[in-house]
């Protein structure tokens, strides 16, 4: 049941600090008594795959993070760097 689940699982609301605990608790519930190695690499992936945003998906993916807490710094450090950037970005080159 909770494989299923975690197969079509998106971020929806709430940022990426909730999309990861979310998904964290839905992999260990899928996996029980398995590995811890094994089940760390399945939440770093699942995590990335289901990054609404495709860009911080595809950065953080890029890095072949091995925790939870990497995928989370950097997918966060990420996301702040193209709001930074979209908010400051010169007036002639923005799409209105």
């Amino acid at each position: 049941m909770f494989r299923a689940q975690l197969r079509d699982k998106i971020q929806r609301s709430g940022g990426l600090q909730q999309w990861a605990l979310e998904i964290e608790k839905l992999v260990r519930k899928s996996n029980p008594g398995a590995d811890t190695k094994m089940v760390d690499t399945n939440i770093v992936q699942a995590f990335v795959d289901g990054i609404k945003d495709l860009e911080v998906s595809a950065a953080v993916r890029l890095r072949h993070h091995t925790s939870l807490k990497e995928a989370l710094a950097h997918a966060l450090e990420v996301e702040s760097v193209r709001h930074n950037t979209i908010k400051f970005q010169p007036f002639w080159t923005r799409s209105f």
